[in-house]
């Protein structure tokens, strides 16, 4: 390993502490496409990894990428020094290139998982999407009904009073409800 890699080992370790450290998806799935890209180009894998450790922005990814690049130069496999990492790397991510060393299928393996997280995530934001507009409905709503209990349906008792008049039957039910909301807070 070059000098140049052990000094940014030892100034990565010092910034990162493991628990806050987080690899977002998108990171991943750019890093697995260059990885995909490099391995089909026939680079070897430790310089693979060393290019990756190199080029990644994310700072926890850069550990991890140095961290492989060390078990594998001990001899350990690729899929054995990525499993080491499970808060970056899921289990089908470690087990696809279990079976992607296994069959000398690497590059292709890689490729197909970069489209997989690519795609997963595109489905992920599609649903937070999907979930935000009955969120807002939902909220607007609630402060409707707040509004109306606090406010408009104390004003009608007082206007029905002021008169002598019994409330009709509706808001006579709605207001033994504000009662009862005004007891319980």
């Amino acid at each position: 390993m070059t000098s140049v890699l052990a000094d940014m080992i030892g100034r990565v370790r010092r910034r990162i502490s493991a628990p806050s450290a987080r690899v977002k998806t998108r990171d991943l799935v750019l890093f697995t496409r260059q990885f995909s890209v490099m391995t089909s180009a026939g680079l070897p894998l430790t310089r693979t990894l060393e290019t990756l450790a190199l080029q990644a922005e994310n700072p926890a990814l850069r550990q991890v990428a140095l961290d492989t690049l060390r078990d594998v130069e001990a001899g350990n496999t690729l899929a054995g020094a990525l499993g080491r990492h499970p808060r970056v790397f899921s289990k089908l991510y470690v087990n696809m290139v279990h079976a992607g060393e296994s069959g000398s299928r690497l590059d292709g393996i890689l490729d197909r998982l970069a489209t997989f997280l690519e795609t997963n995530e595109e489905i992920r934001r599609k649903v937070k999407g999907a979930m935000l507009y009955p969120a807002v409905v939902l909220a607007v709503a609630m402060s409707v009904v707040a509004t109306l209990l606090l406010f408009v349906i104390p004003t009608f008792e007082t206007v029905f009073a002021s008169f002598d008049a019994t409330l009709p039957l509706p808001t006579r039910v709605v207001s033994k409800h504000h009662n009862i909301c005004i007891w319980c807070c």
